[in-house]
């Protein structure tokens, strides 16, 4: 009987290591519950994913001239099947914003829809120095109503044209800046008659310096130039289709002050390369006085009357009717 008793006392508990199994919850090899949902932990809605596939952080792009970000220059984007979001160009907004790339202007500058410009008043005009040698610019030349800007030197026709259209302030004076035209040009020519407006040098002509109407007597140190230019400088007219160029064609008028010449300067050397010379912004905000050197619309104080800068087309009696 004692022999039966110890037998049974071991199966019993053999019996019971068998079946008495882990109680505890299975886990996974890092040693975490593997049987917990998601919907038990409340946080796990709230960490985002940290797959790289979904989430990434990227440098903001497209950042204009004369503006800052506003508030960030990084963000964080997410894949949503398609593409990146949000997008990492940068867009105008003053509002700020920590999750978009967005940026403003700074300080004295405003967003005119593509750019940052400086923030100026074109109806609003400073005192300018009246033009001369030694009068610094921009000035203003009360005998045409002209304003001039700065020289600018080594430009080519393009640049030049291109440099004087987008000048938008210089020296507080705001839009409305282009290039010459040959008679807004010529007003600066002093001390040689046949070159300065109203002398005997019409136009057009052979474009050279063969005639003492068009030139005077080399001297050089700006002794013709009101602003004591002493190089030459493009005006925005063409001169012309010169005949005997192949290639690389395209002439425009000039003023050479080392000698007051009016010149049909080429625009290429014949190598195809761009030739460059000076080049002199002007501005016209006087309607008050003769100004009929510019390209745009002049009127006459004596008459009152308002003309336009040039005729577009000749016409006879019967077609002007």
């Amino acid at each position: 009987m004692k022999n039966f008793c110890i037998i049974f006392a071991i199966f019993c508990v053999v019996f019971m290591v068998s079946c008495g199994g882990n109680n505890n919850p299975k886990t996974n090899e890092d040693g975490n519950n593997s049987e917990t949902s998601s919907e038990d932990d409340d946080s796990y809605a709230e960490i985002e994913p940290t797959d790289p596939k979904e989430i990434r952080v990227s440098e903001c792009t497209g950042l204009p001239e004369h503006a800052q970000w506003n508030t960030v220059s990084e963000i964080r984007q997410r894949w949503d099947g398609r593409s990146w979001q949000p997008p990492k160009k940068g867009s105008y907004n003053e509002t700020p914003s920590t999750s978009e790339c967005r940026f403003k202007c700074v300080a004295d500058y405003h967003w005119d829809g593509s750019v940052c410009i400086v923030d100026c008043d074109p109806d609003s005009l400073p005192t300018l120095p009246e033009c001369s040698e030694s009068s610094g610019t921009p000035c203003e030349d009360s005998s045409t109503g002209l304003i001039w800007s700065k020289e600018k030197y080594a430009k080519t026709w393009s640049d030049a044209v291109s440099y004087c259209n987008n000048l938008w302030k210089e020296g507080g004076v705001c839009g409305g800046w282009h290039l010459p035209t040959i008679g807004e040009l010529r007003t600066l020519i002093i001390r040689c008659e046949g070159s300065m407006p109203g002398g005997s040098c019409a136009l057009p002509y052979d474009g050279g310096c063969s005639s003492n109407d068009c030139c005077c007597e080399e001297t050089g140190g700006g002794f013709f130039s009101k602003l004591g230019d002493s190089g030459s400088f493009w005006s925005q007219n063409d001169c012309g289709y010169d005949p005997d160029c192949d290639s690389h064609c395209g002439r425009s008028w000039g003023v050479d002050f080392f000698n007051a010449g009016v010149l049909c300067l080429n625009k290429y050397y014949d190598s195809g390369d761009k030739i460059t010379h000076g080049a002199r912004c002007v501005n016209i905000r006087r309607t008050d006085i003769l100004y009929c050197y510019a390209s745009t619309m002049c009127k006459d104080p004596s008459s009152g009357l308002t003309w336009s800068a040039k005729a577009s087309e000749s016409y006879s009696w019967q077609d002007g009717s």
